[in-house]
């Protein structure tokens, strides 16, 4: 099986005096890995918005309090994703199974790109009946419109992948 289209070289500026980029290979994240992370992310931002919402409500579930509850949910999601991508460059989901979001000149992420991708491209990705999601199930680079419109990657981490790394002794 040839997974040559699941490697991307990146440029990545190993210090800001660096007269040259060093070129590094990643593995692209795919599509069913991509939506376990989301998934759990979405516990979390589930959990988050019930503890912040539950004292405000006293527990009453009235249609009403529903509808505030899903605008609260986008409100506490949004920024989930936009912090944790801006300061950790992955969300608690991406963090469990060794993901990470970066920029395609290899410059570390930036708050422009940043808000493009979780906000902007977030919400059209999610809200066009999340066909900007599944994108990254067919796209050649594994890219999502979010991805897209931000110029991102997610790639598996390199430590991560190191740590995985098992090697085999053959006795024969």
């Amino acid at each position: 099986m040839d997974h040559e289209h699941d490697y991307e070289h990146i440029l990545d500026r190993t210090s800001p005096a660096a007269s040259e980029k060093e070129i590094k290979t990643f593995r692209l994240a795919g599509f069913w890995i991509r939506a376990l992370s989301y998934a759990v992310d979405l516990v979390i931002v589930s959990a988050l918005t019930y503890l912040i919402t539950t004292p405000l409500f006293d527990g009453d579930v009235a249609w009403p309090v529903l509808k505030v509850t899903f605008f609260y949910v986008g409100i506490i999601g949004s920024f989930y994703f936009i912090l944790m991508t801006k300061y950790f460059g992955q969300t608690v989901g991406k963090m469990l199974f060794g993901l990470q979001v970066v920029r395609k000149d290899g410059e570390p992420l930036d708050w422009l790109t940043v808000l493009f991708r979780e906000g902007v491209g977030r919400f059209l990705a999610q809200y066009v009946f999340c066909i900007g999601f599944l994108w990254a199930a067919f796209h050649p680079r594994k890219n999502g419109w979010h991805d897209l419109i931000a110029d991102t990657y997610v790639i598996y981490d390199q430590a991560e992948e190191k740590r995985l790394q098992v090697t085999l002794n053959s006795e024969g």
